[in-house]
């Protein structure tokens, strides 16, 4: 008798905290409100995506990849500041990380890489860290970016003080398990 192992769905991300998490929620639905958008936010939590979407049978490798990361590394700063956008498919929070920061990410990423099942994008590992406010903008780009640039400025200073691994289930991303990194 064997079972056959069941293909899950994940990725890994950092989940900021605080007053972040209200405003990026609230941005995404009046946007999406305005200009007649689908809204892709209301199925994950307010994240930067530090590994993209992947499909595993057996996650633990990397859940241990994740623990060990996290016990070895401490918080380190960031900011969120200023609206982006990738051409006019995506319109973004940019995500500010000084040097140390991102050199600690890369060295996720570049751990990650090393465990043979996961598979990679061409556009991984990702260096261009954002928090998406809108896709699949329907030809609205120029009339969101006004809108955008009309809005003050956001500037959030944040922690990197987590990893956290989300998995699909039942078509929305959920918390699987967030690794804390210590003040």
């Amino acid at each position: 008798y064997t079972t056959k192992e069941k293909i899950m769905r994940y990725f890994i991300a950092h989940l900021p905290k605080g007053p972040i998490e209200k405003y990026h929620h609230e941005l995404v639905q009046e946007v999406a409100g305005r200009f007649s958008l689908a809204v892709s936010a209301g199925y994950f939590p307010t994240h930067f995506t530090i590994k993209a979407p992947f499909e595993i049978s057996d996650i633990s490798e990397v859940k241990n990849e994740l623990e060990k990361f996290a016990t070895s590394h401490l918080a380190l700063p960031y900011a969120v500041h200023n609206f982006k956008h990738f051409s006019d498919r995506v319109v973004f929070l940019n995500v500010d990380l000084p040097q140390k920061t991102t050199k600690i990410v890369i060295e996720l990423q570049h751990a990650l890489k090393e465990i043979p099942p996961l598979s990679w994008s061409d556009y991984e590992p990702q260096r261009n860290f954002h928090i998406t406010i809108a896709k699949n903008l329907s030809g609205n780009f120029e009339n969101i970016w006004a809108y955008l640039n009309q809005k003050d400025v956001p500037l959030f200073d944040l922690s990197l003080d987590n990893i956290t691994l989300l998995r699909k289930e039942n078509g929305k991303w959920v918390v699987d398990t967030i690794y804390p990194l210590h003040p």
